[in-house]
């Protein structure tokens, strides 16, 4: 499916991380609700490709792109080629991010944690830079999906909550900066998603059935969340619902931090 931007009327998203869980989730949520979505993604191709086709079904003319987020030359010809072909982005979703050990703060090797905060924070950022002259333009919305580890620090966390914790800051500078442009930023900072990233950790043994316990009594509902039921939030910040909400870090954790 291929429509030009001259024969398209829908907002242009952009999606890092499509093909993960709470990515491939927001990818859907956003072209039901209208957006053609142009998401990138680290080496599933097989996930990608269905992906594209599942969201051309739905109506959206969709892209997928194999990029490195930390390549910032890379990110910068990618939204230039984008706005060729698309136009201008609309809507931001940042959903990417590498699987997280977890490991005490003691144990964690230098190279390591630098490795994360070039995965994660500095990723962010080189999106940023690349998007906000077209975000500028459509006084558009950046949304970055984060943990509510920067909000309740779990214990051996470290390596998702302080990259995250900076994607934060640098998502209520934006809402500071940028409003004067119509631009607005949030995070959405999911608990336990057990089909996203819950999974590998389970899978991997870094969330064992003791911690597993101890999170499901401190989680009132009782239960983990589902990528689908983040995505629903992503959604809601990335529309016209939510223009006059800003600057805003919101839990989506079953009341975990309550």
């Amino acid at each position: 499916m291929t429509t030009s931007p001259a024969e398209s009327s829908r907002p242009v998203a952009f999606v890092t991380g499509g093909t993960g869980g709470i990515g491939a989730a927001s990818c859907r949520a956003l072209a039901r609700d209208g957006h053609d979505v142009v998401f990138t993604y680290h080496s599933n191709v097989t996930k990608a490709e269905e992906l594209v086709a599942e969201l051309q079904e739905a109506g959206a003319t969709a892209r997928a792109v194999q990029l490195d987020l930390t390549d910032v030359d890379a990110v910068i010809d990618l939204i230039a080629q984008v706005t060729t072909e698309f136009g201008d982005v609309k809507t931001v979703v940042h959903a990417s991010g590498p699987f997280v050990d977890q490991i005490y703060i003691s144990n964690i090797e230098p190279k390591k944690f630098t490795s994360h905060v070039d995965a994660e924070l500095n990723a962010f950022f080189n999106v940023v830079h690349a998007t906000l002259p077209a975000l500028r333009r459509t006084a558009g919305s950046i949304t970055a999906v984060t943990s509510v580890a920067v909000q309740r620090f779990p214990v051996k966390d470290i390596l998702s909550g302080a990259p995250k914790g900076g994607i934060e800051v640098i998502v209520r500078g934006i809402a500071r900066e940028e409003g004067k442009f119509g631009i607005r930023a949030n995070s959405v900072a999911p608990g336990v998603v057990e089909d996203a990233m819950g999974i590998a950790l389970i899978e991997t043994g870094n969330f064992d059935p003791a911690s597993i316990e101890i999170t499901m009594r401190l989680t009132p509902l009782q239960r983990f969340g589902l990528s689908h039921e983040i995505a629903e939030v992503v959604a809601f910040l990335a529309s016209d619902r939510a223009s006059y909400v800003s600057g805003q870090a919101i839990a989506v954790d079953g009341g975990y931090c309550a």
